[in-house]
């Protein structure tokens, strides 16, 4: 296999496990069951900026993570795989950024595959790719925010996408986008390479 196809296939055999028997099983626990039911609710009353849990408003969460469910649900039904998919094509997309970010640190097809598998090595990026919970956006985001800010380093334009996904983070779960931001300052205060 050339250099060239080994990132591709890496990222293809990631997502083939990660949708591997999604259709499947019932809910894992209650999180994933209170977050389907957000997402009917959300559904049934056209309520789309305020949580809703048994009638009864939820502020402590954002909205963002709850949208994919809602939206899955309401086309296609509520079936556990299509409550499911939203997170594990986020989980996709997580591992694409985390390509981007090893192609911007090593600069070699082996370093980015090599970076793209040290994410789905981990026995709780399957778990929770497959749940109907907020980690895999959450992680998505996080790692778009690294990706758009180690690409900004190159081109400044970027600091625009950096800092839209430092919003996704804020809508997905608020307060840990302190996570990110901390790179990114300790990068800056290190200087430049």
């Amino acid at each position: 296999m050339t250099e060239r196809r080994l990132v591709p296939a890496v990222l293809l055999v990631s997502a083939l496990l990660l949708l591997w028997g999604t259709w499947s099983g019932t809910p894992v626990n209650s999180d994933d069951v209170m977050y389907m039911q957000m997402a009917r609710e959300m559904v049934e009353t056209g309520e789309w900026l305020e949580l809703r849990w048994e009638g009864q408003p939820i502020f402590q969460r954002p909205p963002l993570p709850v949208w994919p469910l809602a939206i899955h649900g309401a086309l296609f039904g509520w079936d556990v795989f299509w409550m499911r998919l939203p997170s594990v094509l986020m989980g996709i997309l997580g591992l694409a950024f985390m390509a981007g970010i090893g192609r911007r640190l090593v600069a070699s097809p082996r370093g980015e595959a090599l970076a793209l598998l040290l994410v789905p090595a981990t026995h709780l990026f399957y778990y929770h790719a497959r749940r109907t919970m907020t980690d895999t956006m959450l992680l998505a985001a996080v790692l778009a925010m690294v990706h758009f800010y180690l690409k900004a380093r190159e081109r400044p334009r970027w600091l625009v996408a950096a800092a839209a996904a430092a919003g996704w983070v804020v809508m997905t779960k608020s307060v840990l986008v302190a996570l990110p931001l901390l790179l990114v300052f300790g990068d800056l205060a290190l200087g430049p390479d």
